[in-house]
């Protein structure tokens, strides 16, 4: 079993992987997924990290909006 990654590293990526976005070139101008839909995606990992990381503490989660 692999580590879970801290919320910190899954927001590290995500920033990361947001700059990459930005300087993308003429090659990769077919956009497979949309910067909001990314930004969706890397919040629903942090609020999965997230829950894991409070079950696993032996807390109850959070209710979300």
């Amino acid at each position: 079993m692999q580590p879970q990654p801290t919320n910190s590293e899954l927001l590290d990526r995500l920033c990361f992987f947001r700059g990459l976005y930005a300087r993308r070139g003429v090659d990769d101008s077919e956009v497979t997924l949309s910067v909001e839909a990314a930004l969706a995606y890397g919040e629903r990992l942090l609020h999965f990290a997230l829950t894991s990381d409070q079950q696993a503490a032996g807390g109850a989660p959070q209710p979300t909006d």
